[in-house]
């Protein structure tokens, strides 16, 4: 019998997930006949379960049974999630276990409130990996700097991982390098790297949608029938063309030396997945954003009209490659006309920080985690988030850290622009160089209710004599990772170990390995 249009597409080199899940899908078995059309995985967000959930009764005597004085709301909605990601992980399993962990997972994200918020999201992604209980599922966390650093701590502690609201080169080259510093850690740990599968999740109709927009008000302003005929043929093309550029780099970034090096023990490819590919212009196909995106080892995800779609005029044919040039010149063009692909993914990432601000967080912090800003890109983004909060009661806050010697300064830059959650500790303690130091901060703050002698008695009865036991504070090792914007953790086993004082070569490791 001829194999249906998404099996050819499996075993030319590209998986196609489902972006949707609800109970009725589970229960009606409609979700096994998907699979055996071709379907090798599903993904879903708040957004999918609160559809699920408020439009349907499947899920009413559920809630029922958990209604009672000791159920929060948000227990009643994480009991009821993960009941349908373990349903359906194990409705997966056969696929899972068929493609050797290639496919076959359901992906759960964690509470999008958390998404700024470090450490918080490395507990929640660690307790809900241990309450899914089951190897198919990935935990979706978003590509943030607060992200970053998370997504590492979790993939070094075997957790599979699917980094999700990717939108520029940029942010998916951070995205790679966390998956393979992640995976050196826990190859360092001794653990198994062939266990682990992470996805990176480019979202791509949402640039389209933005930049036609764009191209539109120059066409109604121009007067040349030419400009007018070249600008509509640019309609279309951005979001094609920034994913191809990102599919290259993923290309040389899983051929070279430091994921080969990987490999060896059992690594994995982190495949990229195009995400947000349905179609919203009813002037393009309904399935544009998988004919032209179809590319060796990748994932796309689709929702369900789309599904239908390509199962009835699907083809297969490879769309993507190693050649760049048409997409870099659509960059170029866009760009020699005020449209800079760069800024429209900022654009999209800053909408993704208004989603936030209509969540119940009330505060929103800018995280320094690797000491690797400066006070204009502090003023940049303070003033960014602060615009973002204009009339929601929300509070914008700073974390800094010290590798650079900045901490103090970009505290008081963010306090004079308006952020007022700040976090500093005695003698700026933290990880490494430490955090913004407390008696600095109550020094500028000037007020009289914040008394300077108790923190001073305070540190000198217990932090001086703590700091000769336990070392922290500005050294060499920890600038030069925030000079290049890298974790401060190979500056850490640096201090620890017997060639602390090998500076330069340290140096060098450093960057080799973020070359």
């Amino acid at each position: 019998m001829e194999k249906r249009v998404a099996e050819q597409l499996a075993l030319f080199g590209q998986s196609i997930w489902l972006d949707n899940i609800n109970r009725s899908l589970i229960e009606s078995g409609k979700l096994e006949n998907m699979i055996g059309e071709g379907l090798r995985g599903m993904t879903s967000n708040p957004t999918i379960f609160d559809k699920a959930i408020s439009n349907s009764n499947h899920y009413d005597e559920r809630i029922k049974e958990l209604c009672h004085p000791q159920e929060s709301i948000f227990e009643i909605y994480d009991d009821l999630t993960v009941r349908d990601i373990q349903d359906a992980a194990d409705i997966f399993r056969p696929v899972y276990e068929r493609t050797q962990g290639l496919d076959g997972y359901v992906s759960l994200e964690i509470d999008p409130q958390l998404s700024q918020k470090t450490k918080e999201t490395i507990l929640e992604g660690k307790r809900l990996h241990q309450k899914v209980n089951r190897p198919n599922v990935m935990l979706k966390v978003p590509s943030t700097d607060a992200g970053f650093e998370a997504i590492e701590e979790l993939l070094a502690s075997g957790i599979n991982i699917n980094i999700t609201l990717i939108f520029s080169l940029d942010q998916y080259i951070k995205t790679a390098r966390a998956y393979l510093r992640g995976l050196k850690r826990l190859s360092e740990k001794g653990g198994d790297l062939s266990k682990i599968h992470s996805v990176a999740s480019v979202f791509v109709s949402r640039i389209d949608t933005t930049v036609d927009g764009m191209i539109e008000d120059l066409i109604t302003r121009a007067s040349d029938p030419s400009v007018k005929k070249h600008l509509q043929s640019l309609k279309g093309k951005a979001a094609v063309a920034n994913s191809h550029l990102i599919f290259q780099n993923y290309l040389e970034i899983f051929a070279g030396e430091e994921f080969l090096r990987l490999k060896e023990n059992g690594a994995n490819i982190q495949r990229v997945l195009w995400g947000s590919t349905s179609t919203k212009n009813p002037a393009y196909s309904d399935i544009k954003y998988v004919s032209e995106l179809i590319g060796k080892n990748t994932v796309n995800t689709l929702p369900d009209n789309t599904w239908e779609a390509f199962l009835d005029h699907g083809r297969i044919e490879e769309a993507l490659t190693a050649d760049i040039r048409e997409s870099q010149a659509v960059i170029e063009d866009l760009k020699s006309l005020g449209i800079d692909i760069n800024a429209v993914c900022q654009k999209l990432l800053d909408d993704g920080v208004a989603a936030i601000m209509e969540t119940g967080v009330d505060t929103l912090y800018l995280v320094d985690s690797f000491g690797a800003m400066y006070s204009e890109e502090i003023q940049h983004l303070i003033l960014k988030y602060l615009k973002a909060a204009e009339g929601t009661g929300k509070e914008i806050g700073v974390h800094t850290h010290n590798n650079q010697q900045l901490a103090y300064a970009n505290t008081i830059e963010a306090i004079m622009l308006g952020a007022n959650r700040i976090d500093a500790t005695y003698m700026g303690m933290g990880r490494g160089a430490g955090n913004c130091a407390l008696e600095l901060l109550i020094g500028f703050l000037h007020n009289p209710k914040f008394k300077i002698r108790p923190v001073l008695k305070c540190i000198e009865e217990l932090f001086v004599p703590l700091h000769k036991d336990i070392q922290w504070g500005f050294a060499l090792p920890y600038m030069l990772t925030g000079q290049l914007n890298q974790h401060p953790r190979p500056a850490l086993a640096h201090m620890k170990s017997d060639d602390r004082e090998k500076i330069v070569d340290f140096y060098d490791n450093l960057i080799q390995e973020d070359s």
